[in-house]
């Protein structure tokens, strides 16, 4: 009886053994380092398992950064905050700013534009040189014929409100500031280059967009007419 006992203890402890050893040569499905833990000189790392369809990827578009669509967009900014410093540099009636000046919302308007174009141009250049134009699945060249013409068009307006300004302080009696009529004519001359140039983009992305649309339809067809021929 006591060695039957005792069978039973040792088989226990080698099925206990067993058990073990077996659980611990289990694989855990999360883990991505190295397999063999106990050989010298391996460095066990901690990799944390990406999903790479969730991934998004910034980097630096120095093709578009160098290309003459993004010099553009630059000179744009530039000659837009060049047409505002114009601006807001002018001096007012008796010793006020601009917008102490009479019936100065032509001013207000044309700010309010340079603003507006300056950073939404600065945003869509900052989208393209980063990439993340890849991460939203819709027709950029469209979205810049849409932009760019509401710009150039603002431009226009409040340039040639700003023009017809000047004709109306000339008639003014009081004493205006000597260098005042000169800003806004500089103010006048970048504003209609702004025009060119935004008008430039917008024409840009229109031929790009009807490119754009015509292969998309000619691929279409061409994959209609390989189903067609595998009926």
């Amino acid at each position: 009886m006591e060695r039957g006992c005792g069978d039973r203890e040792e088989k226990l402890t080698e099925q206990s053994r067993e058990a073990a050893s077996g659980s611990s040569s289990i694989t855990n499905p999360n883990y991505c380092g190295p397999e063999d833990e106990d050989s010298p000189g391996v460095r066990v790392q901690q990799m944390q398992c990406v999903d790479e369809g969730n991934m998004v990827i910034v980097y630096c578009n120095t093709d578009y950064l160098f290309s003459c669509s993004g010099a553009i967009r630059l000179l744009q900014v530039l000659l837009s905050l060049c047409c505002l410093l114009s601006v807001v540099t002018c001096d007012g009636l008796d010793g006020g700013d601009f917008l102490s000046l009479p019936k100065s919302w032509p001013l207000r308007l044309l700010v309010f534009v340079i603003v507006w174009t300056s950073l939404t141009g600065l945003c869509l250049w900052g989208v393209r040189v980063t990439g993340a134009d890849q991460m939203l699945p819709i027709s950029w060249w469209l979205v810049d014929f849409i932009l760019y013409s509401i710009f150039s068009l603002s431009y226009l307006v409040s340039t040639s409100l700003l023009a017809n300004y000047i004709e109306h302080l000339k008639l003014i009696e009081n004493s205006l500031p000597g260098d005042l009529i000169t800003k806004f004519l500089i103010s006048v001359v970048l504003g209609y280059l702004c025009v060119l140039l935004y008008g430039l983009t917008a024409l840009v992305g229109y031929r790009r967009w009807r490119i754009q649309c015509h292969l998309f339809k000619r691929r279409k067809l061409l994959e209609s007419e390989d189903f067609l021929e595998v009926l």
